[in-house]
């Protein structure tokens, strides 16, 4: 097993398992070559998230060049997507890191901002369903969590499930 945590990922990452045969043979061959991209780079997140607790900029800047792909002018108001997370963190400092603003922001570019808004209401959903689980049943698996306004908790993984969710609504069938 190699030292890069990604290692396990890498065929999903690389170019090469794209099926460009495939794609090219579809109707819109770069809204599924974005979809591709957009799924993989929410899953590069989510794991960064997970081990680091760390969003790339880098990575905030590839998921804007996705939505580049497949472009309308209606997507440059979707980074406004991330301002509730913004006005969360401004009104609460600390409580929201800047990793996720940007990731949403990012996100948001790629859906558009009423796609962007559901899909981060969705992922937020998710999380607090997530961590009010967790914390409530810890009397029962004998290990105690710490409370979530105790600690730095990932967020961009429910982000991430929640934006893949609202793409494929909206975006899936049409390929």
């Amino acid at each position: 097993m190699p030292d890069n945590p990604l290692w396990m990922f890498r065929p999903f990452l690389s170019p090469a398992p794209l099926p460009l045969e495939v794609i090219s043979q579809l109707q819109e061959p770069m809204k599924a070559l974005q979809m591709w991209l957009f799924f993989s780079l929410l899953l590069v997140g989510a794991i960064f998230d997970c081990q680091k607790r760390l969003i790339p900029n880098t990575l905030c800047a590839l998921i804007t060049m996705v939505g580049l792909l497949v472009f309308h002018p209606a997507q440059l108001m979707g980074p406004l997507a991330a301002l509730p997370l913004l006005a969360a963190a401004m009104h609460k400092p600390g409580s929201i890191g800047g990793g996720d603003i940007k990731f949403t922001a990012a996100s948001g570019f790629v859906l558009g901002i009423t796609d962007g808004l559901w899909g981060m209401a969705l992922g937020l959903a998710l999380a607090a369903l997530f961590y009010a689980i967790n914390w409530s049943t810890q009397k029962f698996r004998r290990r105690k969590c710490a409370a979530p306004s105790q600690t730095a908790l990932p967020l961009v993984p429910f982000l991430s499930f929640g934006f893949a969710i609202i793409y494929i609504l909206n975006y899936g069938g049409t390929l």
